[in-house]
């Protein structure tokens, strides 16, 4: 009786170190007994998490592909206005484009990280580690609130390497 609650849990274990959801729990003996009853509700259990899993991953692919066309229509219209800003002289017109650009920017990054998850969930793509400069992703959200900031009549402190700045 314990030899197939063994090969099932060595098959299991094997399942979750190959993150392999389409493997199954093989089992040779009657699914009327006991243990095939429970063979088969694991591996129906096994069947939905893989189709679930995989709908996930299309849902998430299909909405990061939607969304990268009007943000790139986005970037190519701030882009344009800068530059018809500029031409015309009008700092204040370009800088403000140049933000909504760069929200756009930021969104479409978000965007491409959530399809580089995809992919890392598919097991398509190794991960590369790096490091990343807090204090200039502290300064840009800053940068990023300092007009919502000023425009209620406030400004932004913060502290960095023992520095106090107003922004």
């Amino acid at each position: 009786l314990i030899a197939p609650l063994d090969a099932i849990t060595t098959a299991s274990d094997q399942i979750n170190r190959a993150d392999d959801l389409s493997r199954r729990v093989p089992y040779d003996g009657s699914q009327e007994d006991e243990v095939g009853q429970l063979v088969h509700a694991f591996n129906q259990t096994l069947e939905r998490l893989e189709v679930l899993f995989t709908s996930q991953q299309r849902f998430l692919a299909d909405v990061s592909h939607e969304l990268r066309t009007p943000l790139n229509a986005i970037i190519g219209y701030s882009e344009l206005l800068i530059e018809t800003a500029e031409e015309r002289g009008d700092e204040t017109g370009a800088a403000d484009n140049r933000r909504v650009l760069d929200a756009a920017a930021k969104l479409r990054g978000m965007v491409n990280d959530i399809l580089k998850l995809s992919a890392i969930d598919a097991g398509r793509v190794s991960l590369d580690i790096e490091d990343v400069d807090i204090d200039g992703l502290v300064q840009d959200a800053i940068a990023a609130m300092r007009p919502a900031a000023r425009a209620r009549g406030n400004e932004i402190l913060f502290e960095t390497n023992g520095a106090v700045s107003f922004v």
